[in-house]
């Protein structure tokens, strides 16, 4: 790559067509080559790899603060990049692919008890019952009163 200006004159230089931050005879500027590991992920699938990653960690992000509400505080999850090459003649094949571990949000517990026939039952079996079943409504069906 040339220098930003002609030392002699002073002049500002145009990097050529060829240079990284040049522009092509279409006339739109030509990208650098990737420096970084974001850069290599931003121009997977013509940046749409990078951005639907970046859409992953937002939704995981979202979805761990929701668990961890539930849970106590804590809440673990993992976003994994795969990126598979192959060289084929003078190019290299790149296929990307990411994975979501989510964990999952916790579920109520019961409590039962056993009965003398090892049966689960809802209630204590040797303590007397003073309510039985009743509708409540809604889609949850009959529950304890």
């Amino acid at each position: 790559m040339t220098d930003n200006f002609d030392p002699d004159t002073g002049e500002v230089l145009e990097p050529k067509g060829n240079e990284p931050g040049g522009y092509a005879l279409d006339g739109r500027p030509i990208p650098a080559a990737a420096a970084t590991g974001g850069d290599i992920i931003n121009m997977l699938e013509e940046g749409q790899f990078g951005a639907d990653v970046h859409q992953a960690m937002a939704d995981l992000i979202a979805h761990l603060n929701d668990v961890s509400e539930a849970n106590g505080g804590k809440a673990k999850g993992s976003l994994n990049i795969k990126i598979d090459i192959v060289k084929e003649d003078n190019a290299l094949r790149i296929a990307s692919n990411y994975t979501v571990k989510k964990p999952d949000m916790p579920r109520p517990r019961s409590i039962m008890w056993t009965d003398q026939q090892n049966n689960l039952t809802m209630f204590p079996p040797s303590q007397m019952q003073m309510f039985g079943m009743r509708s409540i409504g809604g889609s949850g069906g009959i529950r304890r009163a």
